[in-house]
C-alpha cells in the first residue's frame, strides 16, 4: 500500500493465517538511540529466493491483486507481465534461476522508479545465473566434503584419489575458484595479468569490472553480440556466442509428441490440439468415397518454372535434413498400388513426394502424414 515490496514468502497463506492468529515471530535489532527495535520475520528478505513453486504462484497472484487495488491498472499489468516472465524462466532454466531474477527485479523496482519491469532484463538474469551456479557448487561441495569425511574413516586416505571430484566455479576477475567479483581481493590473475578494477558507485550490479582504458567490461555482449552502451562499454572478454541455429527445421517424419512439445512451449496447445489427433489418428477430409488410386493434385506446378533451380535447392535442403525425400514417380512407395492410395505432389518436374496415405477405416477418408 506504501509503494515499497514485500517478501513474497510474507503473502503465503500460511505465513498470513500465522499473523492472523497473532503468531508472527520477531527479530530484535539495536536502534540509534541505544534501544532496540521489534521487526517481524514474515517481512524478512533472508532466503525469499527459496519460496516453493506452488507459494509464489499464489502469492504473486496475491500481489498483482493488492497492486492493482492501490496502485491502479497500470502497475498490476507491468507486474503481471514480470510474473509470466519469471514463468517463463522457470520453463526454460530453474526454479532458483526464475526466483533469484523474481527478487533482483522486484528491488530494483522499487529502489528506482523508472526500472521497467515488464520486460526480461538480459544483464540482470546473467548475474543470476552466476550468483545460483555459485550457490549450487558451494552446496555441492559441503556435501561431498561430509560424505568423502564419512567415507574415509572407513576407507582411509587411499579412496580420495578414485572418487569422483568436481571443480567449483571460476572467479571471472581472477580465475580462481571458490568466490566472484565483488569478494575477490586478488593483484594479478592466474595467468600473472593485473586484474580489473571493480566498478563502484552508481552501478545496480556488485560484479561489474572496469577495462585498463576505464571502459565497463559488457556481458550483454557475450549472449547478445551488441551493446546498448555503444563505445562506453568494452566487450567482455570471453569467447563470442556461438551461431544460432537454422530455424528451417522440420520434423520428419511428423513426431506427435514433438510437436505437441512445439505447441505447449508457443501456448497454442489448447487451440490446436486437433493437429496431434490428425498426426496420430489421420486428418478427417469430410470426404466420404474411398481412393482407388493415388492422386497428384496440380498445386505444385511452380516446379516447372525454373528447374534446374529447384532441383539443386531441394537436394541441398535434403542434405541438410530439412526437407523429406522425393522420389522418381516408378520408384514412389506405393505408387499405383490401389491398396495403398496415396496423395503425391510434385516436388521437382521429375520427382515425386508422397504427401499422405489414404484410409476410410474410421468413416470419412483420413489422411496419414507420410512416413
Amino acid at each position: 500500500r506504501n509503494g515499497s515490496t514485500a517478501p513474497y514468502t510474507a503473502l503465503t497463506h500460511k505465513s498470513r493465517l500465522a499473523l492472523q492468529r497473532g503468531e508472527d515471530e520477531f527479530s530484535t535489532t539495536p536502534s540509534s538511540n541505544g534501544g532496540l527495535l521489534l521487526r517481524s520475520k514474515a517481512l524478512s528478505r533472508y532466503n525469499e529466493s527459496l519460496i516453493s513453486s506452488t507459494d509464489w504462484q499464489a502469492a504473486a497472484q496475491l500481489a498483482v491483486d493488492k497492486t492493482r487495488q492501490y496502485w491502479g491498472n497500470e502497475r498490476a499489468a507491468n507486474l503481471e507481465a514480470h510474473h509470466r516472465i519469471v514463468t517463463q524462466l522457470s520453463a526454460l532454466y530453474s526454479h532458483a534461476v526464475a526466483m533469484e531474477y523474481d527478487v533482483h527485479q522486484r528491488e530494483f523496482l522499487y529502489s528506482d522508479e523508472p526500472h521497467d519491469i515488464s520486460t526480461k532484463d538480459l544483464e540482470c538474469l546473467q548475474t543470476c545465473f552466476l550468483l545460483t551456479h555459485t550457490d549450487a557448487s558451494n552446496s555441492s561441495r559441503q556435501k561431498r566434503s561430509r560424505s568423502d569425511d564419512v567415507a574415509d574413516q572407513f576407507h582411509g586416505d587411499s579412496g580420495k584419489s578414485s572418487r569422483f571430484r568436481t571443480t567449483a566455479s571460476h572467479c571471472f576477475r581472477c580465475g580462481i575458484p571458490g568466490h566472484l567479483p565483488d569478494a575477490c581481493r586478488k593483484e594479478t590473475t592466474v595467468a600473472g595479468k593485473p586484474c580489473s578494477q571493480l566498478v563502484t558507485g552508481n552501478t545496480r550490479f556488485k560484479h561489474n569490472l572496469r577495462a585498463a582504458d576505464g571502459r565497463e567490461y559488457c556481458f550483454k555482449f557475450s549472449s547478445l553480440s551488441s551493446c546498448p552502451a555503444g563505445a562506453s562499454a568494452a566487450p567482455a572478454p570471453v569467447a563470442p556466442a556461438s551461431a544460432p541455429t537454422d530455424p528451417r527445421q522440420v520434423i520428419t517424419p511428423l513426431d506427435a509428441l514433438r510437436v505437441q512439445e512445439v505447441l505447449r512451449e508457443y501456448d497454442l496447445l489448447n487451440d490446436w490440439s486437433h493437429i496431434i489427433s490428425g498426426i496420430q489418428n489421420g486428418f478427417d477430409v469430410g470426404v466420404r468415397e474411398h481412393l482407388s488410386h493415388s492422386i497428384i493434385p496440380p498445386n505444385h506446378n511452380s516446379c516447372h518454372l525454373d528447374p534446374k533451380f529447384i532441383d539443386s535447392y531441394i537436394l541441398s535442403e535434403e542434405a541438410a535434413g530439412r526437407y523429406s525425400r522425393a522420389f522418381l514417380p516408378q520408384a514412389a512407395p506405393a505408387h499405383g498400388n490401389p491398396a495403398i492410395p496415396r496423395v503425391m505432389a510434385n516436388r521437382s518436374p521429375d520427382r515425386l513426394k508422397p504427401i499422405a496415405t489414404a484410409s476410410k477405416t474410421l468413416g470419412n477418408l483420413r489422411l496419414f502424414p507420410a512416413k
